[in-house]
């Protein structure tokens, strides 16, 4: 009998970023990490800014994701996304100096300190996933 798995595709505005059949996918949504196995019942949800990884048998790639939606059907995971970056490609000093940037963001209003905490967050994120 064949393991049951998912096909998951990733699409950006730029195209397709990764499509293929894997076991396992894990998402950050809005409100927390979703973790989806083959023959998850159906879901839709809203995709938050994080680490995307899928296993295809003992290994993972991971990308970082910047906010879009998440539809799970019949063992298909779409993950649309404004931003997938591979993490074999997120360099360390381009992060530091964005991290840098955002924490130099100047605060007038309610707004503008949004605006710099999810720049902040969003740098965070991928120092962590950087190589």
């Amino acid at each position: 009998m064949a393991q049951e798995t998912l096909h998951c595709t990733l699409i950006t505005p730029e195209g397709l970023a990764f499509e293929g059949d894997v076991d396992f996918v894990a998402f950050p949504a809005r409100d927390g990490e979703i973790g989806i196995l083959p023959g998850r019942a159906a879901l839709m949800c809203e995709l938050g800014v994080g680490r995307l990884r899928v296993r295809i048998g003992h290994n993972f790639q991971s990308w970082f994701v910047d906010g879009g939606f998440v539809q799970v059907l019949e063992n298909h995971v779409r993950i649309l996304t404004q931003q997938a970056i591979p993490r074999e490609k997120i360099e360390r000093s381009e992060v530091l100096r964005m991290l840098t940037e955002a924490r130099q963001m100047p605060v007038t209003d309610e707004f503008s300190a949004q605006r710099k905490a999810r720049a902040e967050a969003r740098a965070l994120i991928r120092l962590r996933m950087a190589r």
